[in-house]
């Protein structure tokens, strides 16, 4: 016949043997739910960065959108700054040594340069980066062009009233749309 401390001792390590089993069993299922929550969350970064592609194209859109709309209406006149220009080109870009710089406007004549900068929504960063950055690196990157005056221009669909006033204290001219501008082709139009 078994003592009591003995029968006592048995029914302790079948407590623990049990504690054991569920503790194992616990274990798996937190290792099962850990499995699945990193398939959720690869799947979570696979559309997280599907999205931030599809962002992404929408800005770059954005941003040719505007380049073409300013770029096509400063080439119909080739004026800026009541300066008149005899060339015009967009998104020139200069590779050096060091650095690949992208210009979006630029407006030529004999002896000025209008360097024009193309947001669609600025913000005082670009504004001092055009003020800063761009021109140095535009006097840089095309000593060619050492001699010419080098006026500044920040464009862009919607302006700050403050980014606007900014602007102008730094003597940078502003291009902003204003509703007027539509060109209608109706060369061949016929009804439909």
């Amino acid at each position: 016949m078994k003592s009591e401390s003995s029968d006592r001792l048995d029914r302790i390590e079948a407590v623990i043997a049990e504690m054991a089993i569920e503790e194992k069993e616990r274990r798996q299922a937190a290792e099962e739910r850990s499995r699945e929550a990193d398939k959720r969350m690869e799947s979570l970064d696979r559309y997280t960065r599907r999205i931030g592609k599809q962002v992404g194209s929408i800005g770059n859109n954005h941003g040719h959108i505007t380049e073409e709309f300013f770029y096509v209406a400063l080439a119909k006149t080739l004026q800026f700054a009541g300066i008149q220009f005899n060339k015009i080109l967009k998104n020139i870009k200069s590779k050096s040594v060091r650095t690949e710089f992208e210009f979006d406007i630029l407006l030529i004549n004999g002896t000025a340069i209008a360097l024009v900068e193309v947001k669609y929504h600025p913000h005082l960063n670009d504004l001092q980066k055009l003020v800063t950055d761009k021109v140095e690196k535009f006097r840089r990157l095309f000593p060619e062009y050492a001699n010419h005056k080098l006026y500044l221009g920040l464009a862009g669909y919607t302006f700050h009233d403050a980014l606007l006033l900014e602007a102008k204290t730094l003597g940078v001219g502003t291009l902003q749309r204003d509703g007027k501008v539509l060109e209608c082709n109706t060369e061949n139009m016929k009804a439909f």
